[in-house]
C-alpha cells in the first residue's frame, strides 16, 4: 500500500505570519536607510541634542546655519555647548574672572550670531578687564534647567565661573510646568536614552521637520494622556487641556486671573523652588548671583510696569541677598511705546533684534561695573 506523498513546502509557505513580519521589517530598513541618506543629504542638520542631566542642550563645538522662523544664521559653540564666536576648548578652570549666563531664548539670543547678541556685546564690553564670559542660555530653559545645568557644570564638570546671570523669562512659569516630571538619569540609563532619541530622530528624516513640530508634540502628549488614561500633576483640579493650549497661553498669566490660577500660580512656585535651589548652589560655590528681568513687546505697548513678574523677583532677590536688574524701566518709560517697541524689537517675533541687543548689553555693563566697583570698596 502507498503513502501518500504531500507536495514539499518551503519555509515561507509554513510560516506565512513570520514571512510577513520578515518581508515588512526588511522594506522598513530599505526605505528607512533611503530616507536617512536623502536626510542627511538635503535636510539642514539640527542644533538640538537631548540631555540626561538637565533635558536638552546644544551640540557640542558645532557650526550650523540655524533656522529661526523664516530666516537662517550661523550658530557656533564651545566645547561646552555654549553659544560661541568659534569653535574651541573651553578649560573647566580659570585663571581670571569668570561670568555665566543662562536663561532661555532671548539669553541665546536665536537670529543672531554670538557677536550680535547681549552676551556678546558684553564679552566685548569687559574683556579689557580680563573677563570671560561664558553663555549656557538654550531656548525653552526655565528655573529647573537653569538649576540642573549650573548643578551639572559645576558638580560633575568641575567648571568653575565666579558670577552667574539668570535671565527670568515671563515663560519660565509655564515651562516649570512641563519640566516637572522630568529627573535627571544615571550615566547608563542617560546612554540608553541617548540611543533611543537617536534611534527615534533618525528614523523617517524626511519627515523630521513635521513630526517634530512643538504643535504636533504638544497634541500629542494631550492624546496620549488620554488614550493611556494617565493624569499628569494638574496644575488645577478643574479640567483644562494645558497642552493643547500651550502657545496661546503662554503669556497669560500675566494678563488673565483665571489662567493664572489655573496654572500661572502652580508654575510660580515650581520656579520659587528651583531658583532656591540654584542660590543656596551658588553661594555653596561662593558665585554671586545675579536675576534680570525685562518686559515682553506686549507689556511695552500697555505700559505694564510692576507686572507680577517684575515685583516677584524683585522680592525674590532682595530676600536673599542676590543681585537684581529690573531692565523694565528701560523700556517702559516716557518714550512712545510703539517706537521702542519697533526700535528694540523683531518684527513680529517677541524677540530683541540686534538693536535691542546691543542696548542690553549697555545696561548690563553699567549694572555690573556699579556692582563690581561696590565689591571691590568693600
Amino acid at each position: 500500500m502507498s503513502k501518500d506523498k504531500t507536495p514539499h513546502q518551503s519555509i515561507f509557505a509554513r510560516h506565512p505570519k513570520l514571512t510577513l513580519a520578515a518581508f515588512l521589517l526588511t522594506l522598513f530598513a530599505i526605505l528607512s536607510g533611503i530616507d536617512f541618506i536623502l536626510g542627511q543629504k538635503f535636510l539642514p542638520k539640527l542644533a538640538g541634542v537631548p540631555n540626561a542631566f538637565y533635558h536638552h542642550d546644544l551640540k557640542k563645538n558645532n557650526k550650523t546655519m540655524a533656522r529661526w522662523g523664516d530666516s537662517q544664521y550661523p550658530l557656533v559653540t564651545n566645547s561646552l555647548g555654549f553659544k560661541d564666536k568659534n569653535n574651541r576648548i573651553i578649560n573647566r578652570q580659570s585663571k581670571g574672572r569668570r561670568i555665566l549666563f543662562i536663561g532661555d531664548s532671548f539669553t541665546e539670543g536665536v537670529g543672531f550670531p554670538w557677536e550680535s547678541t547681549f552676551a556678546g556685546y558684553f564679552q566685548q564690553k569687559v574683556r579689557p578687564h580680563g573677563i570671560e564670559v561664558l553663555n549656557a542660555a538654550v531656548k525653552s530653559y526655565s528655573p529647573k534647567l537653569y538649576y540642573l545645568k549650573t548643578k551639572y557644570l559645576i558638580e560633575n564638570l568641575g567648571l568653575r565661573f565666579d558670577e552667574l546671570f539668570v535671565f527670568v523669562d515671563i515663560s519660565d512659569v509655564q515651562d516649570e510646568i512641563v519640566y516637572q516630571d522630568f529627573h535627571p538619569r544615571g550615566r547608563i540609563r542617560a546612554l540608553l536614552k541617548a540611543v533611543k532619541v537617536y534611534a527615534r530622530q533618525n528614523f523617517f528624516y524626511l519627515n523630521k521637520a513635521i513630526y517634530q513640530g512643538e504643535q504636533l508634540q504638544l497634541r500629542l502628549m494631550s492624546f496620549l494622556d488620554k488614550i493611556k488614561g494617565e493624569k499628569r500633576k494638574e496644575p488645577s483640579k478643574d479640567r483644562y487641556d494645558f497642552w493643547a493650549r500651550y502657545h496661546q497661553d503662554r503669556d497669560q498669566w500675566l494678563r488673565d486671573p483665571e489662567i493664572f490660577r489655573r496654572w500661572g500660580k502652580h508654575g510660580l512656585l515650581l520656579a520659587d523652588q528651583n531658583m532656591e535651589k540654584l542660590s543656596h548652589l551658588c553661594r555653596e560655590n561662593n558665585i554671586k548671583m545675579h536675576i534680570v528681568v525685562y518686559p515682553w513687546p506686549f507689556q511695552i505697548l500697555a505700559k505694564d510696569r510692576g507686572s507680577l513678574h517684575e515685583r516677584h523677583w524683585q522680592q525674590f532677590a532682595h530676600q536673599r541677598n542676590i543681585g537684581f536688574l529690573n531692565l523694565y524701566p528701560f523700556f517702559i518709560n516716557d518714550i512712545d511705546a510703539a517706537s521702542v517697541k519697533n526700535d528694540y524689537f523683531c518684527a513680529p517675533d517677541i524677540h530683541f533684534n540686534a538693536k535691542g541687543h546691543e542696548y542690553v548689553a549697555d545696561i548690563l555693563y553699567k549694572y555690573w561695573k556699579e556692582n563690581h566697583s561696590r565689591v571691590d570698596r568693600m
